[in-house]
């Protein structure tokens, strides 16, 4: 009984962490960093304020902490499109669904990237973690990128960008047009996924002769 009570326990510590941490991210991508405030997390998580210091030292750990674990899950999607191997457009779509479902984070980073003293470049990191299954999924195709530096621009301004401003504006995009959310987002892969030949035959690539 005592060891069953041991769990209880450490199950109980897990779930009001990841209540605080789910609470923080709404509020953090809402609010921002400096606008988030520690007793309103506490309210909304409907915990007392000394409880989010029992788990987190401080705000900035806090906000450490929610960007910890979902670098941590971008890590398990790398590790996943490294084991199925995806076509460039397939890829494509696997990178929209595993945003969509993050979309209040990627607004955190882009905040967060966007202040004049920035804490971290945590948006680079998950670039940094996507590209590298980008290029694998591209694998035997002509790469005439003249430079890693060449293609990481690329990657990052014609996939991640747009991927993650969708992700964020959808919602209001529909809202605001009338549209439907499936549609758009077909519509929003078809757009996507005619860009490939800039990956597969980077920028200096000369057009077929007639």
């Amino acid at each position: 009984m005592r060891g069953r009570g041991k769990e209880k326990k450490a199950e109980d510590n897990q779930s009001t962490k990841e209540t605080i941490l789910r609470v923080a991210e709404e509020i953090f991508a809402q609010r921002g960093f400096d606008g988030a405030r520690v007793d309103e997390i506490a309210r909304q998580a409907g915990i007392n304020q000394a409880m989010i210091y029992y788990y987190f030292k401080s705000k900035d750990d806090l906000l450490e902490e929610v960007i910890k674990t979902r670098l941590e899950e971008a890590r398990q999607f790398r590790q996943q499109m490294k084991e199925q191997r995806p076509i460039p457009a397939l890829l494509s779509k696997h990178l929209l669904d595993f945003m969509n479902t993050r979309s209040r984070f990627l607004k955190i980073l882009l905040m967060e990237t966007a202040t004049s003293a920035p804490r971290e470049r945590t948006i680079f990191r998950l670039m940094d973690l996507v590209a590298t299954e980008g290029k694998a999924a591209a694998k035997g195709e002509t790469d005439r990128f003249k430079s890693e530096e060449e293609r990481r621009l690329a990657f990052f301004f014609f996939a991640i960008m747009p991927v993650a401003c969708f992700s964020i504006f959808q919602q209001q995009w529909s809202e605001y047009y009338g549209s439907d959310l499936a549609a758009d987002s077909r519509a929003f892969l078809e757009t996507l996924n005619s860009l490939p030949a800039l990956f597969r035959k980077g920028p200096h690539s000369q057009p077929a002769a007639g």
